[in-house]
């Protein structure tokens, strides 16, 4: 449970959890509707039962107690003072909504009209309600927009992770339910303990429990997805248990016994699964999980099952893109997007075939592996659930290859003391680069396009004397390759262009059309850095790349000398451009040297491997001060600990913490008045500052 906060009446005490659930007309409203309007309950008068609650109260209550008892946890009752609460907040936020969006939802605007407190808990305490346990009070409220019921909304609730753990709290047991033109919030209240001699482990999906959906698609905020930096799941599975779940321990199966992949997430006493993939229409999963709990080291373990309803449909299905370039001899895995009625789309291609246009000359496995036999352009044809697709494939000749290996191991004076002295010493030895006429090896001479291209030719050992013909000079027969492979040289059309100086925007698109992708300019700067074939200047970013800056000769080998450990061959480039869905995201972004000293407003972070976190930096508006840094787990920012650093009179401060258990962290530095000033996430093993 979260930590509780003292209540301005006193021998209350309160723990607070909010959630807000959004569905897509819902956001449409929030978004285009400026107007207010006052809101009346729509279960009026003439809807209402001799208990003093509407039918609609009533009908949601039955719902959620009945889901509530097949969970395993006890029922809740309605209350007069928190259904009044409920219903008040539902007709603050239809007549303030243009002011309170996202999370402020579950706020209130003082002064503004219907306001009865700012919080969850004194919107109850107006509302008359008072705590009856002498273990203190904690308070849950969830909402829901555009709601014809509030059985719906339960419905709603139940479909996604934080709004669920609420409304199935064991903690909780008593309820207030307002549904006001359409806004429909839920207050809940219970002890801060319980005792309880069943041991409780609540799931969702209950075992046996039927017609269970099939996907998640994000709809809540806070959005629980965004932490595995995905936009869908299949249906959220979770366990709730009476103490804080340690060591869990979880498996699922499908019907015929394969495992299904998930992602993790523990909240406490909650665990939450989320499967990798829309699940399974009309089919039976079989959930095990074993775990122990803060007060019971002992293992326990729990194993249900339940069966989905209706699936997904398929749409249509595309190639992943729409050509495929490889070299003779060479193996490559197609890929497949298939896009559902549920506006999804993923990998999955189970039940695909596929037939070559030419399996003499390319060959494709069951499983979609392609082998290209002889050179040439092929159509692979794939057929799935009665429809299909075509991707172009285009065979290039194996490579004609030679050992360009030298004799000569010591380095030309004028290199000796150089800085990249070990990478000038593989290229002269891997005979990438040769001396002068005059022995010297000029390491920071500007690297001209032709340079470029030929050395990374012989970075892959291609024999370029093999592919001259005529009177062609060596360079000729190094940018007819280039045509024949639709690189894109500027010296293939003009032959003036091959002398002058070569950029790193021009190295990321002849990279990427080295992978088998057509980008341009700042696509290809993406493509590359996300692939990690190419590494930025200063810092992994746009900005960092340094797209237009020349490159000498000592730098180019230290590009080709990292491509070479991480790109297997030289492809060829499509005709067409690649579609941009086929870019991989930017990675974070990666600071690559520690300054030496800080500039002004300059916040530095150093997480190493072992866990460690070193904070610098340099704000002299905040000199002889302490500030608090917040430590939380990324992306989702989870809170971890609050850190207090001490600025010294030049406005420096340095702080060692930890160690540090997440893979990345955000880290948030504010000023006294707690206003955030600088933000910086940092995956471990890197740096980072803005």
């Amino acid at each position: 449970m979260l930590k509780q906060e003292p209540s301005s009446k006193p021998g209350i005490h309160f723990m607070t959890r909010i959630a807000y659930l959004f569905a897509f007309l819902s956001l449409l409203t929030l978004v285009t509707s400026n107007s207010s309007f006052n809101g009346t309950s729509q279960a009026s008068a003439d809807n209402s039962t001799g208990s003093g609650y509407t039918q609609d109260q009533l009908d949601a209550l039955d719902f959620l107690n009945s889901v509530r008892a097949k969970v395993g946890v006890p029922p809740v009752k309605l209350n007069v003072a928190i259904t009044r609460a409920a219903e008040n907040h539902a007709s603050h936020y239809n007549d303030n909504k243009s002011q309170l969006t996202g999370l402020k939802a579950h706020s209130e605007i003082e002064g503004g009209p219907g306001f009865t407190g700012t919080k969850a808990k004194d919107r109850l305490i107006a509302a008359g309600y008072t705590a009856s346990s002498k273990y203190g009070l904690s308070t849950g409220e969830v909402m829901h927009f555009n709601q014809k019921s509030s059985s719906e909304a339960m419905q709603g609730w139940l479909d996604t992770a934080y709004h669920r753990d609420i409304i199935l709290d064991p903690y909780f047991s008593e309820i207030g339910i307002g549904l006001v033109d359409g806004t429909a919030v839920v207050d809940m209240a219970g002890p801060t303990i319980i005792s309880s001699k069943n041991d409780i482990l609540a799931v969702y999906p209950y075992n046996q429990q039927t017609n269970v959906p099939v996907g998640f698609y994000g709809q809540e905020i806070p959005n629980p997805l965004d932490r595995f930096k995905v936009k869908f799941s299949g249906y959220i599975i979770s366990a709730t248990a009476e103490d804080t779940i340690t060591n869990p321990q979880v498996e699922i199966k499908d019907n015929l016994g394969n495992a299904v992949p998930y992602y993790e997430e523990l909240q406490g006493n909650t665990l939450f699964v989320y499967p990798k993939s829309v699940l399974k229409g009309h089919h039976t999963y079989t959930v095990s999980l074993t775990y122990s709990t803060s007060k019971n080291a002992e293992s326990k373990s729990k194993t249900w099952s339940f069966t989905t309803g209706e699936g997904q449909a398929l749409n249509y299905f595309e190639p992943f893109t729409t050509e495929i370039t490889l070299n003779q001899d060479e193996q490559q895995q197609t890929i497949w997007i298939s896009h559902y009625d549920d506006t999804t789309a993923d990998e999955k291609t189970e039940g695909m075939r596929y037939i070559s246009s030419n399996d003499k000359g390319l060959r494709i496995s069951a499983s979609g592996m392609i082998t290209a036999i002889k050179p040439g352009d092929y159509t692979i044809k794939a057929t799935l659930e009665g429809q299909t697709s075509l991707v172009k494939v285009k065979v290039y000749p194996k490579w004609k290859t030679k050992n360009y290996s030298s004799a000569l191991k010591a380095l030309p004076l004028d290199s000796t003391g150089h800085s990249l002295r070990e990478t000038l010493e593989w290229g002269l030895k891997e005979g990438i680069i040769t001396p002068a006429s005059n022995g010297k090896l000029k390491p920071d001479a500007t690297v001209s396009e032709a340079e470029f291209w030929m050395m990374l030719l012989k970075t892959y050992r291609v024999n370029i004397t093999s592919y001259q013909s005529g009177k062609q000079t060596l360079v000729d027969a190094a940018y007819q390759i280039s045509k024949d492979r639709n690189y894109p040289l500027a010296g293939i059309a003009k032959k003036e262009k091959r002398n002058q100086p070569i950029d790193r925007l021009e190295i990321a698109e002849i990279v990427a059309a080295a992978d088998g992708m057509y980008f341009n300019g700042y696509n290809a700067v993406q493509y590359v850095l996300a692939k990690g074939y190419v590494r930025g200047v200063t810092e992994l970013s746009y900005a960092g790349y340094e797209g237009d800056r020349n490159v000498t000769k000592a730098e180019a080998l230290v590009i080709l000398k990292h491509l070479q450990g991480s790109l297997y061959s030289l492809k060829g480039r499509p005709l067409q451009p690649t579609d941009k869905s086929a870019l991989p995201e930017m990675p974070q972004k990666e600071v690559y040297i520690k300054p030496a000293t800080y500039k002004d407003q300059s916040f530095f972070a150093q997480y190493e491997l072992d866990g460690r976190l070193i904070l610098e930096g340099k704000f002299l508006s905040l000199k002889g001060q302490s500030v608090v840094i917040k430590v939380q787990e990324g992306p989702v920012s989870v809170h971890i600990e609050d850190i207090t650093v001490q600025f010294d009179e030049t406005g420096n401060f340095h702080a060692e913490v930890g160690p540090y258990t997440p893979q990345r962290l955000n880290l948030y530095l504010s000023d006294t008045s707690k206003s955030s000033l600088r933000f910086l996430s940092v995956e471990k093993g890197t740096i980072n500052q803005f």
